[in-house]
């Protein structure tokens, strides 16, 4: 979820919780992925605020994304026009938000909608540590998320352990989140990857999470996955402790049943930079950027043949 800032409003809802000693091993020296470039920023008519979290549905569609807020942050979506290249701002989706933080929106094939809230996550909440849900999304009308539920048996059941980031693959069976420890410091303990499998009667955590994750958690916060259309494929955001700078990576496998392989760092995109969102053609690679100068999260794009 929002990074830097996502991290921040986290440590503020758990303030005062217990540590972690949480370690994952570092991976393999990677070289880096080139087919990326032109990075551009892209605007979406009617929106000048935080663009923070973007997801691309695979129709082509919509455009989904939060704001930065601090406390009370809520998901927004925009239109895109694929004749000309154009998004264009429609609305929060109000049925969803709450005033405490809503955000990382995520959609399958199905229309079903998941997303991240700390509603009635403790102390403050409703004392329910899972903070994933899911609504049925009407791409008619997109006010109208239907069935909202909390997607149970995920969470860890700790206080300070908080799962802030999701992603659905498009065929709507496979969950990829992060475990993320938090005890009060500037940023979390560890932040890495887990996934979870729909058995047909509900999401379950599975057993080798570590070894498919194994090349790509490290002891620096690995979360914002971006899944491709079959699987194979798969890019997220690193942020790197010793420097608190940020950094796009890809991995790939042969096979949904297998472990990704090293990944390698994406060249080509600078700055501040989080939660990376295929286009559906994926050949667009979309992310989130913080300008240097007005500090403001704008979306960016680079592009591969």
């Amino acid at each position: 979820m929002s990074r830097l800032p996502w991290i921040v409003i986290i440590l503020l809802i758990l303030a005062g919780c217990g540590g972690s000693d949480v370690e994952s091993p570092p991976p393999a020296p990677p070289g880096e992925y080139t087919a990326f470039v032109n990075p551009e920023l892209v605007p979406i008519q009617g929106y000048t605020a935080d663009i923070m979290e973007p997801f691309f549905s695979r129709d082509g569609r919509y455009l989904f994304f939060n704001n930065m807020g601090i406390g009370d942050k809520d998901i927004y979506y925009a239109t895109y026009d694929s004749q000309t290249d154009v998004f264009t701002f429609a609305d929060t989706l109000t049925v969803l938000n709450s005033p405490a933080v809503e955000g990382v929106p995520t959609l399958d094939d199905n229309n079903r909608l998941y997303y991240i809230s700390t509603f009635n996550y403790p102390p403050g909440g409703a004392g329910i540590f899972d903070t994933i849900y899911v609504g049925d999304f009407d791409p008619g009308n997109p006010q109208l998320v239907t069935n909202l539920a909390v997607v149970p048996n995920l969470a860890e059941n700790i206080f300070g352990h908080l799962n802030f980031d999701t992603e659905i693959s498009p065929d709507g069976r496979t969950l990829y989140f992060v475990d993320g420890v938090f005890s009060g410091a500037a940023f979390p303990d560890a932040s890495n990857f887990v996934y979870a499998v729909d058995s047909g009667s509900g999401f379950v955590r599975q057993a080798d999470s570590a070894a498919v994750f194994s090349t790509l958690n490290t002891t620096d916060l690995e979360y914002a996955a971006c899944i491709s259309q079959d699987g194979l494929e798969f890019f997220y955001t690193r942020l790197v402790l010793a420097t608190q700078e940020t950094e796009m990576w890809r991995a790939t496998r042969p096979a949904i049943s297998a472990p990704f392989g090293v990944p390698r760092q994406v060249a080509g995109i600078s700055g501040f930079v989080e939660a990376p969102t295929l286009s559906p053609d994926e050949k667009q690679l979309y992310y989130h950027r913080r300008n240097p100068v007005t500090n403001v999260f704008e979306l960016y794009r680079v592009t591969r043949p």
